[in-house]
């Protein structure tokens, strides 16, 4: 494999982690701090 086609994998597989691990903490986000449209889970 070329370095190009190697950085640009590695770039792609940065991209796509960052992307998930974004909507992760979004919803962790969403779980801790509900919003006033939604009623809050009572545990």
């Amino acid at each position: 494999m070329t370095l190009s086609l190697q950085i640009a994998g590695l770039a792609a597989i940065l991209i796509v982690g960052g992307l998930s691990a974004l909507k992760l903490a979004a919803m962790d986000f969403d779980r801790r701090h509900p919003r006033r449209t939604e009623p809050a889970p009572r545990d």
